[in-house]
């Protein structure tokens, strides 16, 4: 009886082993593909798109990594070399993605106070076929920005302009589908510029904020760039225009803040050219992780809505909103001074 124990044991371990294999290789094998293709991003722009999954990639080599641990400490003599082995092959892609996702930025350690004093900024990617203009309306109102930025904004939603104009007196808006984009301000003499960023045919407006007793005086461009795809083109422009923002913000010479949907991850290679190339900062920075597509997703979705700003702007607060139907964007808010 004894004997047939072990013997059943020893079937279930070998079973246990063969299933963790399974797992941990095919984890291992999908960090070494997108290490991959995101490290040669610059060869071919379809490659950029694998770097929306290196931040699960990170968190799933993490869980990976515990188990070949166990399995490593808990296996006889015989077996622990091969566990070593996976060791071994785990821990190249796992510290690439240590280094690329940097996960110690989402820890909350900086100041972050919803009820800071300054100007608040609300931007949020509405989703051209969004027809819940009373919802949209009666939301915006409860946010209580001093700046709204609305992305894909068509035709049908000037009545939202027009339902809020009493708040928001200066307000530029281009109704033009997936590429319209609309700024609500309600701070007096605030004046508007409507640029063709990299002439992409994707309006971008350059908000000029004169100082209250609130915030300084301050440049703030509000844009949408071309979402990527599997053809290369459209990647291309995004990052044609993520480079025409960089030497936008290089000439302004002035507190400046870069803000709405970029379509890009934080570890992109043109994201982190964007913020070295125009020395910003990450407003998501020690603050959270903060994702916003596809809104359902909640955490498990990613961060391509953002906040850049200039070091002269003090970052008070930055949050993410709640899911909104129909919009599969999850607005973003901060207040600045």
């Amino acid at each position: 009886m004894a004997v047939r124990a072990d013997s059943q044991c020893n079937t279930c371990l070998e079973w246990a082993e063969r299933c963790s294999l399974l797992c941990s290789a095919t984890a291992i094998l999908l960090g070494y593909l997108v290490m991959f293709s995101v490290a040669t991003s610059h060869i071919h722009p379809t490659l950029d798109l694998a770097s929306h999954t290196s931040w699960h990639l990170f968190v799933g080599l993490s869980i990976v990594g515990c188990l070949i641990l166990m399995g490593c400490i808990a296996s006889n003599s015989k077996r622990q070399s091969r566990w070593k082995y996976r060791l071994g092959m785990w821990l190249i892609p796992w510290v690439y993605f240590l280094v690329v996702t940097q996960p110690w930025t989402v820890l909350p350690l900086a100041g972050n106070d919803s009820r800071a004093k300054g100007l608040k900024i609300y931007s949020w990617n509405l989703w051209v076929g969004n027809s819940d203009l009373e919802g949209v309306v009666s939301h915006l109102e409860k946010q209580d920005a001093d700046i709204v930025i609305l992305i894909e904004m068509g035709q049908h939603h000037t009545e939202i302009i027009d339902k809020l104009s009493e708040t928001y007196m200066c307000r530029e808006w281009i109704p033009d589908g997936a590429a319209g984009i609309a700024v609500l301000s309600r701070i007096p003499n605030t004046k508007f510029t409507v640029l063709d960023i990299a002439n992409e045919g994707m309006p971008a407006i350059d908000v000029d904020i004169p100082s209250t007793d609130r915030s300084q005086a301050m440049r703030i461009l509000a844009l949408h760039t071309r979402s990527p795809s599997f053809h290369p083109i459209r990647t291309r422009q995004r990052d044609h225009q993520l480079s025409a923002v960089t030497r936008w913000v290089q000439s302004t010479n002035q507190p400046s803040i870069v803000v709405g949907d970029l379509n890009i991850s934080p570890w992109s290679s043109p994201f982190r050219s964007l913020i070295t190339q125009g020395c910003l900062l990450d407003s998501r920075s020690y603050r959270g992780y903060f994702s916003s597509w596809p809104a359902p997703l909640r955490m498990l979705g990613i961060p391509i809505d953002h906040l850049l700003a200039t070091r002269e702007i003090l970052i008070r607060y930055r949050g993410v909103d709640r899911v909104f139907d129909p919009s599969d964007h999850r607005a973003i808010s901060a207040i600045v001074q």
